[in-house]
């Protein structure tokens, strides 16, 4: 369960992963929700809509685009910019105790036309859908009775922004200075509009018709403010940026921001780049009274008198005549040439709109279904004309917009008989009980209406009955979801009961088997990591005693190949010195003669054995002829060192019986990390599955406390 704030009291709200509507426990009121399936969203949307709720409608603005940009199909935040673009506040209502939108914003757009809504509604479910009319509904029906009466408001010249009250309810020094101020445009002749008196007689009714219709007919905004803190107020800001978005649009409109005992630079970042009045310099109020002058010239040319000698009466009669002639260019050219004589006739402004519509009179301008009443002609039209020419214009909009509805009715209530029409279909039968729910009283919905709801419990029901006896549970979850829709029809909610409370039970036996199975894996595991130290502390005594017997092998062949070397000098040096004389002296001899004379070849073996001694001293040419000593001498070194060979020997199978023993330890070693891989992943796949068994368990029973109202 996930918690986010409630959007008109701001309490709490427990939804699940599957609630798109939910209804607040603490005001009462069933309102959308967004998706719990991130902690983030939830979040940013709390923070919303406690901005919203203090009226910081941009910040809040801007949290809501940043849901948007992330989570791209979330209805819930394209409806939160909705609400902050009208600036709407939920009051409770005194006669009913229900909680009533009530707009700061006002719009000369309707909401069913934003396109934030239409995004809304293309990604919210049914339910969510259904709420989002109804309440679109009523800010439309706000919002237009705002414009009824602000079209009756007179425009104003400048708009006074500024603070009325501090925290503690005393009045500002904002608006002392603000007055002051005031009194002298009035005294100038502008009209002003100025909360503190504009609005005096306006008490314990609502003041954004009024705020609206000041802050789109002034041309100039005085942003008065001796505090930082009362510069960013809630609705002090509220009203100055709504009318730099105004100005961005249209460039007649300046804001002129005007500071005392505060430095400039703590004034709003959206103020940079604007020209500014120190009104703590000697005659500010004089320098402001001559800008607004220069942004306001007064037109002092007479209203009747005309170039040529023509007049307006002279002038609108000839607009009348192109109108009925249909000549619309001329039309519209005389239409300007009297508002250059005369800019705020009421007349004028009328048959310009007229004449800019192709249209020869009201009438014909109320069949139009075009957005007239959002252009400049019309609505300086409605801003100059009197109490007739008002109604007239009323009259003509509402003609178009009773239209419209009626077209919109038409439509929806064909295709509500269409689709009532598909009797296979439970899906197609839904959709038109619910259009035949918003037709009301039309024509014969109410009938239909009875008769596709018949139609569609028995559908749902019978669907219900075929899956309630399937072995899967996915079907008998979708059983259990369409007696969960028809609650009232036969003996849907006890059969719902049923299957929710065995899908439940059944889904807690599993949960309990899943938890033994997963107790034993992580017994498995702890085996297995034993056994992985144990063996590891054995592959190192193995790896240890391999490096001491390579060591005892390496030590004994360089034991081995010294001695056979050494023998093999020594052996070698005195067979050639001692030995290989005689043989040499006895060949020559008996070459000689054939005879062996012992004293000759005493003689010559000294002479032999001198010559050696001599060539020992010359280890170049020992070593040269030692190459060629022969294999007696190798023969005989080895015969000394037999008993090397045979250590050495030894080692080495030593060695080799210790790396057999380490290759296969290590391939133990490595069959049990795998093995202990797959129990981890084991261990973590069963977890996963626990949790989604927990919470589908948990939606059950919330979805059966809520069924049962418990």
């Amino acid at each position: 369960m996930a918690v986010c704030k409630c959007k008109m009291c701001g309490g709490d709200l427990l939804v699940t992963g599957l609630d798109r509507v939910a209804e607040c426990e603490f005001c009462g009121t069933q309102q959308t929700v967004p998706g719990a399936d991130s902690e983030k969203k939830l979040t940013l949307f709390n923070r919303a809509n406690r901005l919203r709720l203090n009226g910081e409608f941009d910040r809040a603005a801007s949290l809501y685009e940043q849901i948007a940009a992330e989570f791209p199909e979330e209805a819930e935040a394209y409806w939160g910019l909705c609400l902050c673009n009208y600036g709407i506040e939920y009051v409770d209502d005194p006669a009913t105790g229900t909680k009533k939108p009530t707009c700061h914003r006002a719009s000369f757009s309707r909401l069913g036309e934003d396109e934030n809504y239409r995004l809304a509604l293309e990604y919210a479910e049914t339910d969510a859908q259904r709420v989002y009319r109804e309440e679109a509904r009523e800010i439309d029906r706000i919002n237009e009775e705002i414009l009824s009466i602000s079209r009756t408001e007179k425009p104003y010249d400048v708009f006074i922004c500024y603070k009325e009250t501090d925290e503690a309810g005393n009045r500002t020094p904002d608006s002392v200075m603000a007055q002051d101020v005031y009194d002298a445009l009035t005294d100038k002749g502008y009209k002003v509009f100025f909360a503190r008196i504009s609005l005096e007689d306006k008490l314990g009714i609502q003041y954004e018709p009024y705020i609206f219709a000041a802050l789109n007919s002034a041309k100039i905004m005085l942003a008065v403010g001796t505090k930082y803190e009362y510069f960013h107020a809630v609705w002090v800001k509220n009203e100055w940026s709504r009318f730099l978005r105004l100005a961005a649009k249209d460039k007649s409109k300046h804001l002129i921001p005007c500071y005392k005992d505060m430095d400039p630079y703590d004034m709003p970042d959206e103020f940079r780049g604007l020209q500014a009045q120190d009104l703590n310099k000697l005659g500010a109020v004089q320098d402001l009274m001559r800008g607004i002058g220069k942004l306001l010239p007064k037109n002092e040319a007479g209203h009747e008198a005309a170039a040529g000698g023509a007049t307006v009466s002279s002038l609108l009669r000839r607009v009348s005549i192109f109108l009925n002639s249909g000549d619309w260019n001329s039309a519209r050219d005389y239409c300007n040439k009297v508002l250059d004589v005369s800019p705020e006739d009421p007349d004028a402004y009328e048959k310009l709109l007229l004449a800019e519509n192709c249209c020869r009179d009201t009438n014909a301008l109320a069949q139009l279904d075009t957005a007239y009443d959002q252009t400049p002609a019309y609505q300086n039209a409605y801003r100059f004309a009197g109490p007739d020419g008002r109604a007239r214009l009323d009259g003509c909009v509402r003609a178009r917009s009773e239209r419209r509805a009626a077209f919109e009715r038409e439509k929806k209530y064909n295709e509500a008989v269409a689709l009532a029409k598909e009797t296979a279909s439970a899906e197609k039968q839904e959709k038109a009980v619910g259009l035949f729910k918003e037709l009301g009283d039309y024509k014969d919905s109410p009938a239909l209406l009875s008769r596709t709801n018949e139609v569609y419990c028995s559908l749902l029901y019978a669907e219900g009955m075929n899956l309630s006896g399937a072995p899967g549970r996915t079907e008998r979850l979708k059983a259990a979801g369409c007696f969960e829709k028809i609650p009232t029809y036969r003996d849907a909610a006890s059969r719902f009961a049923a299957l929710i409370q065995g899908l439940y039970n059944e889904q807690n036996q599993e949960i309990i088997r899943t938890q033994a199975e997963l107790n034993g894996a992580f017994q498995a595991r702890d085996g297995i990591s034993a056994r992985l130290r144990a063996e590891e502390a054995a592959l190192n005594a193995v790896s240890g005693s391999i490096k001491n017997t390579v060591a005892q092998r390496d030590a004994c062949e360089a034991s081995y190949r010294n001695l056979f070397y050494t023998g093999v000098n020594k052996v070698g040096g005195l067979l050639f010195v001692f030995v290989f004389p005689v043989f040499v002296m006895l060949i020559a001899l008996i070459t000689e003669n054939g005879d062996i004379d012992v004293e000759t070849l005493l003689q010559g073996y000294l002479g032999f054995v001198a010559i050696n001694v001599v060539l020992l001293f010359f280890e170049r040419i020992f070593v040269r002829i030692a190459k060629k000593r022969g294999l007696l001498a190798m023969a005989a070194a080895n015969l000394l060192l037999w008993p090397k060979r045979v250590s050495l020997s030894s080692k080495l199978k030593k060695l080799r019986s210790a790396t057999d023993d380490y290759d296969r330890k290590e391939t133990a070693l490595r069959n049990d990390r795998e093995q202990l891989r797959q129990v981890e992943e084991n261990i973590v796949s069963r977890q996963q599955r626990l949790n989604a068994m927990t919470a589908e368990n948990n939606d059950l029973r919330a979805r059966y406390l809520r069924f049962t109202g418990n």
